[in-house]
């Protein structure tokens, strides 16, 4: 039942965000609604990495690089998001968002 429904909060928040930075993008530009973005998540990772207790090395030996490809990925999915909202709409952006991951 809980990860239901923060899986609806995270759908949700997918939308609203969506919104957010095409209405940002058109005042301030990709580039720096992007570095917002960024920002913003880096700094509420980091609070969650030190309120998490014991601390763990970020980076431990004997990881491929693949293991690291979230941080990337989610930089796509942002840009993605940002340009296709304002062009396309939010339903036919979420719509092909998520025929995306069902086609992966």
């Amino acid at each position: 039942m809980v990860m239901g429904l923060m899986a609806l909060v995270a759908g949700a928040c997918g939308a609203v965000q969506s919104g957010a930075n095409a209405g940002l993008q058109g005042r301030i530009g990709l580039g720096a609604t992007l570095v917002i973005n960024c920002v913003i998540s880096l700094a509420l990772a980091v609070a969650l990495y030190l309120a998490s207790g014991p601390r763990v090395p970020l980076f431990p030996g004997g990881f491929s690089w693949i293991y690291y490809i979230g941080g990337i990925l989610g930089f796509v999915i942002i840009f993605s998001m940002a340009v296709a909202f304002p062009k396309l709409g939010g339903a036919l952006t979420v719509a092909i968002f998520v025929f995306g991951q069902g086609v992966m």
